[in-house]
């Protein structure tokens, strides 16, 4: 479905071209004169080059009785084409040589072919027996004449110009020769060395010029697993379409596409404007992204706000706070019971590696309501998960409270339907919690105060 759709989308491009190039065409006509013309004869009865005849001719005839046959060649030069040239249209005009130096003009049953030359050759130096290759791909046919004198203008000739353009080191012109050399057939016109220099081959292309398409980007890790951030270098190209070389596409500009397994993709981009499509395609490696461990730490009293310097929505974070408690939150607030300095370290995990960065914190602080410890009193303490925090001195303030694990987790605070404010009392539901050792920590007027809590269970 999708490749229908690729094609759909090329096949309106095609119009949408069509339709611009109609407007806005250009027209470049050729017709050299004997110093810069590129033509001559050849014959299988002269063994010699005959570049200087005033003839481009396609001829089977007889010479005192003997036949031979006689063709031509013609190239021209398409230099003057500017770069980025689209062709739209090429037609070539040929005029009867009635000054000829044969006494037949256009005779006999003379359709003939214009054939694409596939070789390079030499107008000075050409002969029958050492005459070009050529293909009957887009040959081009004239047909029979019907006037002795008949001129032939507006030949197409389109196909074989945009070959010649497209392909610059394969231009060598064309051959023209009759379709059935049989005797006394000949189709005689004028060369580029005529004396009349209209009568001499006319070229005439309609062309457009526009930039051509930059189909080139680039890509980056976006940091979350085998994501990439694809970016074209042209963003103006009218249409996209990226195949990331796993049989997925995107007809986005600048698509973010999470390859499903690592490995070597073929990724390739092709682009369109009006008058150019292109396609550039580069292999990528698909890697995890480099793992940073860096954090960064805000210490308020005996509380430390961790935040990892880089986040990825699918790593693992694990934290040794450096006095035996633990976390798995990627941003964890923990509470530390003593003044001290600490080696906390981070680990942050990957599917594909793992890496661990540690770093010392010092926690000095002057209001601490530890020093006040029967300002907040818990009971009962042990008990089998129901507690209440008591204000023990009417100069202290209840602010919020906080649950905390083994671990170092919040698993509790006072936004939790669990706890409950009373006058200068917090109510706490721990029934539903493991039996264990649980930090409560209050936070007052005056600072923290941290007290240990043990859950019986029923």
């Amino acid at each position: 479905m999708k490749n229908l759709i690729h094609w759909l989308l090329l096949i309106s491009l095609f119009l949408n071209c069509y339709q611009v190039l109609s407007q806005n065409t250009q027209t470049i006509e050729l017709r050299p004169g004997p110093n810069e013309g590129i033509d001559c004869e050849i014959r299988t009865d002269m063994d010699w080059p005959i570049w200087y005849e005033d003839d481009f001719i396609a001829n089977a005839w007889t010479v005192q009785g003997a036949p031979f046959v006689e063709r031509s060649l013609l190239k021209f030069d398409l230099s003057s084409l500017p770069e980025g040239a689209v062709i739209v249209g090429a037609k070539l005009s040929l005029f009867c040589n009635t000054i000829t130096g044969h006494h037949q003009i256009h005779s006999g049953d003379n359709a003939s072919y214009l054939l694409r030359i596939t070789q390079p050759w030499d107008q000075y130096s050409a002969t029958w027996n050492t005459q070009p290759a050529v293909t009957y791909e887009d040959a081009v046919e004239i047909p029979a004449s019907i006037a002795q004198i008949q001129d032939y203008p507006n030949i197409d000739v389109t196909n074989l110009i945009k070959y010649f353009y497209d392909n610059p080191d394969q231009n060598f012109g064309f051959m023209f020769q009759l379709k059935e050399e049989e005797l006394y057939a000949a189709m005689v016109f004028s060369s580029s060395d005529h004396i009349d220099s209209t009568k001499r081959p006319l070229l005439s292309i309609e062309y457009t010029t526009c930039d051509l398409a930059d189909a080139s980007y680039t890509f980056s890790f976006t940091g979350n697993q085998n994501e990439l951030q694809f970016t074209a270098n042209e963003p103006t190209n009218t249409y996209f379409w990226w195949d990331f070389g796993n049989g997925f596409y995107s007809d986005l500009a600048n698509p973010v596409y999470t390859f499903p397994d690592t490995g070597i993709y073929n990724v390739c981009l092709t682009v369109a404007n009006e008058c150019d499509t292109t396609t550039y395609c580069e292999l990528i490696n698909v890697t995890c992204p480099p793992l940073v461990a860096d954090f960064i730490h805000e210490i308020s009293g005996y509380y430390v706000q961790f935040n990892p310097s880089d986040t990825v929505d699918n790593y693992q974070y694990l934290w040794d706070f450096g006095d035996g408690f633990f976390s798995y939150l990627r941003d964890p607030l923990h509470y530390y019971n003593e003044l001290g300095c600490y080696q906390v370290c981070l680990t942050v995990s990957s599917d594909c590696d793992n890496l661990m960065h540690c770093d010392s914190i010092n926690l000095i602080s002057e209001k601490i309501a530890n020093s006040y410890p029967e300002n907040i009193k818990i009971y009962p303490n042990p008990s089998n998960g129901i507690f209440q925090v008591i204000q023990g001195n009417e100069t202290v303030q209840l602010k919020s409270i906080r649950i905390i694990n083994h671990t170092g987790t919040i698993v509790l605070n006072n936004s939790d339907y669990r706890i409950s404010q009373g006058i200068n009392t917090y109510y706490c539901d721990l029934s539903g919690l493991e039996s264990g050792l649980y930090t409560i920590q209050v936070i007052t007027n005056i600072g923290v105060t941290t007290q240990k809590a043990l859950v019986t269970g029923r």
